[in-house]
């Protein structure tokens, strides 16, 4: 829910928001896989204005496709600017610096996409900074 705050901050200090979607597609609650139900409220409830969205390359075509699904179904792809970037370089970063990150006692080998949309989302930040993104 801090996500919708933070992108209205953004936007009322004139910045460019970064949504990171929560991602899983190992998480076994119905309202947790593929993109939260917690995401999802943030960006079609608490945010007040337009955010970039940023949906990671994803492998498995079906996944994508229920992730595509519920960005279309809750709005979120009409409220907001979805753009897909790679997170593949900040996972082998994370592998390449020996760090062991989990969320839901998960790693980025049971459960790629959140991390991925992470990395992902990261990458186009850091594209806005250097000039060289949205």
């Amino acid at each position: 829910m801090e996500q919708g705050q933070t992108i209205n901050a953004a936007l009322s200090l004139g910045g460019k928001p970064i949504a990171v979607l929560r991602l899983s597609e190992r998480d076994l609650r119905p309202r947790h896989k593929g993109v939260s139900h917690h995401t999802l409220t943030a960006l079609t409830r608490v945010a007040l204005g337009r955010a970039t969205a940023v949906l990671p390359e994803l492998t498995d075509q079906a996944f994508l496709r229920v992730v595509k699904h519920q960005l279309d179904e809750s709005g979120v792809s009409t409220r907001h600017d979805i753009v897909t970037a790679s997170g593949c370089e900040g996972l082998g970063l994370l592998a390449r610096l020996n760090l062991r990150v989990t969320s839901m006692g998960r790693g980025p080998e049971e459960d790629p996409a959140f991390f991925l949309a992470a990395a992902a989302a990261g990458r186009v930040a850091a594209g806005l900074v250097s000039g060289d993104g949205v």
